[in-house]
């Protein structure tokens, strides 16, 4: 099938659009991802700290009374999970309930073997959520007596919401990127069509009548470039002839 020379320039201009468009909605959502999944990561920290300053006196005095209050720790709707742990790894409180024997992460247990000062935390993207870790420590109340490490609290916090961003920004990026591959296929077509087709057409008739045997003198050259070189290299080889 032979395509016009339009076609042609048309087809290669909007795969152009769309090709620019598809990397930068990439690199965009890549970026974005990131930007909350690291706010959600800095949210969960601050509390996952705030939980394990609540639960430390209940937790060193093996008072679950004290440790039930861990529900009205964290009410958001995004955490999904949260676990007070001994310093064992051994399950003291949970929320929900029935969580209560849920491991903990092994690359988490192996990490705090060798981390367990107060402001050390490590967290694992596992995907559908984020999983919090921080120590707990007993506050002595005593300058000369440093905290007392006796515990671990896990916060399990959901990446719905980046999912739900990510796709809100898909869409609106595709939308966009089609909206500007239409404008930018009119006004580029809009230019190639007067500046690069409209003289080459004219070119094309031009030749055409020679081919039929009708002369005139010469086509107007509106441009001084290289289609108006070739116009004016038409016009001497039609005065020639």
């Amino acid at each position: 099938m032979n395509l016009s020379l339009k076609t042609k320039v048309t087809a290669f201009i909007a795969g152009v659009v769309v090709t620019v468009s598809t990397v930068s909605t990439f690199l965009y959502i890549s970026a974005d991802k990131k930007s909350i999944e690291r706010e959600v990561i800095a949210r969960g920290i601050a509390l996952s700290e705030s939980l394990s300053r609540s639960v430390d006196e209940g937790l060193a005095a093996e008072n679950l009374d004290l440790i039930k209050h861990v529900e009205n720790i964290v009410r958001t709707k995004d955490v999904v999970l949260t676990q007070v742990f001994s310093s064992l790894w051994l399950g003291v409180a949970s929320v929900p309930l029935d969580q209560l024997n849920a491991p903990p992460n092994p690359a988490a247990v192996q990490y705090f073997k060798t981390h367990k000062e107060e402001h050390d935390h490590y967290y694992e993207n596992e995907g559908p959520w984020i999983d919090i870790y921080s120590p707990v420590f007993l506050n002595p109340h005593n300058v000369r007596i440093p905290k007392i490490f006796i515990g671990f609290v896990r916060l399990r916090v959901s990446t719905d919401r980046v999912r739900t961003s990510i796709e809100e920004a898909v869409v609106m990026n595709i939308l966009a990127a089609a909206v500007l591959t239409l404008i930018a296929i009119m006004i580029l077509n809009a230019f190639v069509g007067k500046y690069v087709l409209k003289p080459i057409l004219t070119l094309h008739r031009s030749i055409s009548k020679h081919k039929e045997g009708e002369f005139f003198k010469t086509v107007p050259v509106h441009a001084n470039d290289e289609i108006g070189g070739l116009f004016s290299e038409f016009n001497e080889m039609s005065r020639a002839l």
